[in-house]
């Protein structure tokens, strides 16, 4: 889930519904991806995209 004004992402447990864990990307987080390996997450403001690695 991508939290826009600061600039995280946060993982949900499917279980609980609750925050798991939150990563800080660039300067508001959009859109996410995932390509079986990698999330990927685009970053509007500042024009980047950011990599976290799974596993």
């Amino acid at each position: 889930v991508t939290n826009g004004f600061d600039g995280t992402v946060s993982k949900i447990d499917a279980v609980t519904g609750m925050v798991a864990d939150t990563i800080t990307v660039g300067n508001s987080p959009s859109a996410v991806a995932f390509d079986g390996t990698n999330i990927w997450v685009t970053n509007d403001v500042d024009g980047t995209v950011s990599k976290i690695p799974v596993g």
